[in-house]
């Protein structure tokens, strides 16, 4: 028999392949869904106002289910269930005899994967914390999966069509939900027989009460605010960068630009344990701001197309460290029985709402003043969310935060 540090570290193999198979998905449907749109006979105001409505359901589905899974004490086991809601409702897609039904297809589809990410994120934190290993390489798999299959999708689709982006899309989204079922199930923090058995039956009523306190826990909801300044320049960049760097060069450029992010992103989040082994989270989330508001700074001046791909490489700070440090705040604020609740509300929050508001700002902005006025007002943003972090720094955690507990 394996020893129980062994036993424990044989998970790290499988979130590493659910990671990459969770963003190998995204990384084939999203960059390419409106394509797919299109060729199912959606407009472009169609396709425009659908993408635009999707990320809203998030900011009710990712909390919703990550609460389920604190109620159920098993971030494993609610992973499983969207997991094969996410593939069976993709697949409806490509089925579907009408818009209307390709539409309710899609609806389901992002209300079974909002919480996907967040819950991954719980059960890889809880991993790392147990055989204390960094979580940036497990993460670091994702976005591998991501970059590869965006790349790949692209050749094709020239070859095969439009439907090869459903195809891929199930294929990784069934590779993930095989994968979530290597994972263990949930063990109960509070022993065998009579006390495993209370504990279960008080786990709404605690997990509700830990819910409700984090909605009002001031050091989470100025994480929250800063998460959320930060996307004004992350969320056009997201959006709009990739075509504006095409307008004022040749969309080769854009492509480099992409891959060079996405390379310095892998890279950094491999090799952060040290940084985070000697940096606080709040501190490093300063740092990330700091460089990203250079970063929008050089976007909204610099117009050289060499000089900007070359300031992709800051995307290692302005998201790697951002989401490594974010979810791990998240999770060593939050009390064990919210720890999935508070990683779903970080997720509604910042790339729900976040995402939401902050496009909507870069649309108005982008009509009366041009597309580097709005990168200009992102580094603006990122320099006050840096203050912030700061004073998150300052502020003592609260008496429960980052309880042990049953991760899982």
């Amino acid at each position: 028999m394996r020893p129980a540090g062994e036993a424990r570290g044989a998970k790290g193999p499988v979130l590493g392949a659910a990671y990459f198979a969770t963003f190998a998905a995204l990384g084939t449907y999203g960059p390419f869904l409106a394509i797919y749109l299109a060729y199912r006979g959606f407009t472009p105001f169609e396709v425009a106002g659908l993408l635009a409505t999707l990320p809203l359901l998030r900011i009710v589905a990712a909390p919703a289910w990550t609460f389920v899974a604190d109620v159920r004490q098993s971030s494993a086991w609610v992973l499983r269930v969207v997991a094969v809601g996410s593939v069976v409702s993709f697949a409806l897609i490509d089925v579907a005899p009408t818009q209307a039904a390709l539409g309710a297809a899609l609806v389901a589809f992002t209300i079974f994967r909002a919480p996907s990410t967040s819950l991954l994120d719980v059960l890889a934190l809880a991993w790392s914390r147990r055989v204390a290993r960094a979580f940036g390489p497990l993460r670091a798999w994702g976005t591998a999966g991501y970059t590869l299959a965006a790349f790949a999708v692209g050749v094709f689709v020239s070859r095969f069509g439009p439907r090869a982006i459903v195809h891929g899309s199930v294929l990784f989204l069934a590779l993930t939900a095989l994968a979530t079922f290597g994972l263990p199930a949930a063990r109960s923090s509070r022993g065998d027989g009579e006390s495993a058995v209370a504990g279960v039956q008080a786990a709404p009523q605690a997990a509700g009460r830990a819910f409700a306190l984090l909605l009002v826990r001031p050091r989470f909801a100025l994480f929250l605010a800063t998460a959320v300044l930060h996307q004004v320049g992350l969320a056009a960049y997201d959006s709009l960068f990739p075509s504006y760097l095409s307008g004022i060069s040749t969309p080769t450029y854009a492509g480099a630009a992409v891959g060079v992010g996405a390379l310095a992103e892998v890279v950094f989040m491999a090799r952060s344990g040290p940084v985070f082994a000697r940096l606080s989270h709040a501190r490093i989330l300063a740092i990330a701001y700091a460089v990203s508001a250079l970063r929008w700074l050089l976007v909204a001046t610099v117009t050289s197309p060499v000089l900007l791909v070359g300031a992709q490489v800051l995307h290692a700070a302005t998201f790697g460290a951002f989401y490594l440090a974010s979810v791990a705040f998240v999770n060593d604020e939050s009390p064990s029985h919210a720890r999935a609740s508070a990683q779903g509300i970080f997720q509604a929050a910042t790339w729900g709402i976040g995402v939401s508001l902050c496009l909507g700002l870069a649309a108005f902005v982008q009509a009366h003043a041009g597309l580097r006025t709005v990168f200009a007002l992102g580094a603006v943003a990122s320099i006050a969310g840096c203050a912030l972090a700061f004073v998150l720094e300052r502020m003592p955690p609260a008496p429960d935060a980052g309880d042990r507990g049953n991760p899982d």
